[in-house]
């Protein structure tokens, strides 16, 4: 069975980041019931970096299609000012954090990190496969994998960048949170 998502069982239960990737979803704001609402979100996303709009749009609006543009950004961000153009695996690290951060809902909990006790349901325990921390991690053996490198060179090489790097879309989305929190607080004050 299906579970329903937070804001799909109360539509007023929003987190700023599903208000403003509702309004980048809206094809017509002129004949929207809420669009001075969609507007003020969007002014909010007006706040953000390139990269965190980027990421608002992929996780939390399904703009797949700006996966690319965000990967990009990723990319030149984290190679910083070395003026060499970034390897090719460098890339392919990038692209498999922000694929991995973009779905790091456990699925087993829903992304709660508890579960209700199949006998008394009102009773939560800790969600076996993510431990808690409600966030699906890919297994070291996997990630290497799809770098096509052996297990043993990617933890050796390549673990500490790419857990960096997974850091570094967490801090930046948190950021993104932060920053949308404190303009709807101050949308909420002006209107």
């Amino acid at each position: 069975m299906k579970t329903k998502s937070k804001s799909a069982q109360n539509p007023f239960a929003l987190t700023p980041k599903e208000k403003v990737a509702r309004a980048m979803n809206s094809s017509d704001l002129s004949a929207s019931t809420i669009r001075g609402a969609a507007v003020n979100h969007l002014w909010a996303a007006s706040k953000l970096t390139p990269l965190q709009e980027c990421l608002i749009a992929v996780k939390y609006a399904g703009r797949q299609e700006r996966l690319s543009e965000a990967l990009q950004k990723l990319v030149m961000m984290r190679n910083g000012k070395r003026s060499s153009k970034p390897t090719q695996r460098f890339v392919s690290l990038c692209k498999l954090a922000l694929e991995e951060w973009s779905i790091d809902r456990c699925q087993h909990c829903n992304g709660r990190g508890t579960m209700p006790d199949k006998m008394t349901p009102r009773l939560l325990h800790t969600c076996p496969v993510c431990h808690g921390t409600g966030r699906y991690t890919q297994k070291f053996a996997d990630r290497a994998q799809a770098l096509n490198l052996p297990e043993a060179v990617f933890m050796k090489l390549w673990l500490r960048r790419y857990l960096a790097i997974l850091d570094y879309l967490r801090k930046q989305d948190a950021a993104a949170g932060k920053t949308l929190s404190y303009a709807e607080m101050l949308l909420r004050d002006d209107g």
